[in-house]
């Protein structure tokens, strides 16, 4: 067994979709990750990190996106009574996110030490924007990285966490934004707006 298939199977087995430790049958399940990371595996090219994760490009943040420009700036602006957030500052929640885990913290693109600017952006295009720069960063090391990479160990500026796996990394910034995006939708449907179908 080649250290692609290897790798395939172990991620799959750490993370089948919330069934850690069971095993899948990864030839019957063709849609499933790792049983494409084992057909390309079988064509002699390692499956790289972005075939894993490819879904955080062409589906989870489009519909983000799509979700924030259907409201105006009052809309972004607004929260209820009570409510910690606005759907605007949710956005720069999930953009502060990914730049702290994966742009400063992994990457490294900056140093630990720096600091995110609350604030800063003054309407939504300016924060995607800069949201995008980030993105891009994060999708190049996706593209970047063969999975066999998944399991490494990437330091982390924090005494009570010293370490991080790449795999953890990743997963914890997609499920960062789908957490927060379902908080924008509940506010864009106070707000009478229909929020993107997904």
């Amino acid at each position: 067994m080649n250290g692609c298939r290897r790798a395939a199977i172990r991620w799959a087995g750490r993370r089948d979709f919330g069934r850690p430790g069971k095993s899948i049958g990864l030839e019957e399940r063709g849609h499933h990750p790792a049983a494409r990371a084992v057909a390309a595996c079988r064509g002699g090219n390692p499956m790289l990190a972005f075939d894993l994760y490819r879904h955080w490009e062409t589906d989870l943040r489009p519909f983000t996106v799509n979700a924030l420009r259907r409201m105006t700036p009052e809309q972004l602006a607004w929260k209820p009574p009570g409510w910690h957030s606005s759907a605007f500052e949710l956005a720069e929640h999930m953009a502060l996110c990914e730049w702290v885990w994966i742009y400063r913290n992994a990457l490294k693109v900056v140093p630990w030490e720096a600091r995110w600017e609350s604030g800063r952006f003054p309407d939504l295009d300016s924060l995607l924007q800069y949201w995008d720069e980030i993105h891009r960063v994060t999708v190049q090391w996706l593209k970047d990285t063969p999975i066999s990479q998944l399991g490494r160990k990437l330091p982390m500026p924090y005494p009570d966490m010293p370490w991080a796996t790449m795999d953890w990394v990743i997963y914890h910034v997609m499920e960062h934004e789908i957490h927060h995006r379902g908080q924008i939708f509940m506010l864009m449907r106070m707000q009478g707006i229909d929020p993107p179908e997904i």
